[in-house]
């Protein structure tokens, strides 16, 4: 079975007419192209090249050959630079919370881009406890979690770097009384509201929250995910706990009021141990840093 070498020694032979010339290109000896070529022709059963005094030419045979052998040297060449490109370029896969994905991670990969304009980035958002299970299996390169409840499991071979104390907000309609007000809010002024929730989690820091405060909230209705849950507001059918980390996401329609006695939670970069520094990987946690600049910094 001919190589794609012997092919390659074929086409160029053909285009310079000349053993010794395609030779001196491929970096062969003029004989290593005389057994290519002959060992091409053993292997087809036909002759391929026309001696002549002044070089060879493909003979009516070779002619029709060479076509194919064009194609199939030019594939071979094309796969090769597919597989220098894929070799060359990194590929990371990132998970975050909801809220993360909603404004922060987005920032930080535009960053990481102007310094590292070759890597692929891949965003897939999940809770906490999913993501670090895909961390695990080696599904992620980073996940960006939260200790929400039902709260953050010890786990071995994971780091968890802090990187937000990020607090509770209230979110309501924009034509809602208290849309307008200014300055912190306390939770106990919306006891008696209706109040819409998307996930357990978020729903157990609404509850515990109320309840330090004297009240049981009202929650009426449940949205499928958080744009179900913020479009649910805004359309002034309830109001809603937000995480600080996502305010800078939230479309119009709905206003934002600080809470003066609001919960809130720890945001983590989460990553296994004992791998070897990958300076991609420190230069995104270094950019979601950056990106929460001006927001209130961990203990």
């Amino acid at each position: 079975m001919a190589t794609i070498a012997a092919w390659q020694t074929y086409v160029e032979v053909c285009r310079l007419g000349s053993f010794s010339a395609a030779g001196a290109a491929l970096g062969y000896s003029q004989s290593a192209v005389s057994r290519q070529l002959a060992g091409l022709e053993r292997d087809l059963g036909v002759e391929l090249l026309e001696r002549r005094p002044r070089g060879v030419r493909p003979t009516a045979a070779g002619r029709e050959v060479l076509r194919h052998a064009q194609t199939m040297v030019h594939a071979e060449a094309q796969a090769r630079r597919a597989a220098t490109d894929a070799r060359d370029r990194r590929r990371l896969s990132i998970g975050a919370i909801p809220s993360a994905s909603g404004w922060l991670l987005p920032q930080a990969f535009r960053a990481l881009r102007a310094t590292h304009p070759d890597v692929q980035l891949t965003l897939r958002s999940a809770s906490s406890a999913e993501l670090e299970d895909r961390l695990e299996a080696g599904l992620l390169d980073l996940a960006v979690i939260s200790d929400y409840p039902p709260g953050l499991s010890v786990r071995a071979g994971i780091t968890r770097t802090a990187l937000l104390r990020d607090p509770m907000s209230v979110i309501v309609a924009a034509d809602h009384p208290l849309a307008a007000d200014e300055g912190p809010l306390e939770l106990a002024a919306l006891r008696d509201e209706t109040w819409v929730e998307d996930n357990a989690g978020s729903a157990a820091v609404l509850q515990r929250a109320a309840a330090a405060v004297g009240f049981t909230p009202r929650v009426d209705l449940e949205a499928g995910d958080l744009m179900g849950k913020v479009a649910l507001v805004a359309a002034g059918h309830a109001v809603a706990l937000v995480p600080g980390l996502l305010v800078a996401a939230l479309p119009p329609g709905v206003a934002v009021r600080t809470l003066a006695d609001g919960p809130a939670r720890t945001v983590y970069a989460s990553r296994l141990e004992g791998t070897d520094p990958d300076p991609v990987v420190d230069g995104l946690v270094a950019e979601l840093g950056l990106a929460l600049e001006g927001r209130i910094a961990v203990p």
